[in-house]
C-alpha cells in the first residue's frame, strides 16, 4: 500500500495579503501613469518600479505554483516542495527511528507556513494544523504538514504490522 498527498496554499490571509499589494501596486501605477500625480517619492521613470513589479509578481507566481508533495510506501517517506525543492526528499523507513501523526501550531512552532526550521525540526507545509512527524535514528527532526491525518494514522498502523509480521517471519526461517 502507498498514499500520497498534494497540497498547495489555499489560506484567505495569505491570498488576501497578495491581492492588497498587487492592488496596492495597481493604484500607485494608475495615480503615477495616467493621473500623472506622484505616489510617494517614486517616479515613473524609476527603474525601481519594474524591479518592484517582477517581485510582485515573482511571488504570486510561486504561490501559485507551489505545491508540497509527499509520497508514503513500504520502502520511505518522500517529500518534494515544487518549485523550492525540484528532486524528492527522502527519509528511508531504515533512517527512522519513530513517526507519528501530530497535531501543531505552524505560527506558534514554525512563524509560518512553507520550509521552516525552528533550531530543532524542519518543517514542510503549507496549510492547516497536523503533520507528519519524523525522528531520524541521527537526531534530525522533520515535520511534514497533512490534510489526511487519518489516511497517514492507517497506513503507519498497517506498515508498523507489516513491519513486525515480516521481521517476525524472517527471524523464525
Amino acid at each position: 500500500m502507498a498514499l500520497r498527498e498534494s497540497q498547495k496554499f489555499t489560506q484567505k490571509l495569505i491570498w488576501g495579503l497578495l491581492a492588497f499589494v498587487v492592488l496596492m501596486d495597481l493604484f500607485a501605477k494608475y495615480k503615477t501613469y495616467f493621473l500623472k500625480e506622484s505616489f510617494g517619492n517614486v517616479s515613473p521613470t524609476d527603474s525601481l518600479v519594474a524591479g518592484y513589479d517582477l517581485i510582485i509578481v515573482g511571488v504570486v507566481l510561486l504561490f501559485i505554483v507551489a505545491r508540497l508533495v509527499t509520497e508514503v510506501d513500504e520502502n520511505e517517506i518522500r517529500i518534494k516542495f515544487f518549485p523550492i525543492i525540484f528532486w524528492w526528499k527522502r527519509y528511508p523507513w531504515t533512517d527512522i527511528e519513530s513517526v507519528t501523526v501530530v497535531e501543531y501550531d505552524s505560527l506558534d512552532e514554525f512563524w509560518g507556513w512553507g520550509i521552516r526550521y525552528n533550531f530543532e525540526t524542519w518543517a514542510y507545509n503549507v496549510k492547516g494544523n497536523h503533520g507528519i512527524r519524523i525522528k531520524l535514528k541521527d537526531g534530525e527532526q522533520v515535520l511534514i504538514g497533512t490534510q489526511k491525518p487519518e489516511e497517514f494514522r492507517a497506513f503507519l498502523k498497517e506498515e508498523k504490522t507489516t513491519h513486525n509480521t515480516n521481521h517476525q517471519n524472517r527471524g523464525s526461517k
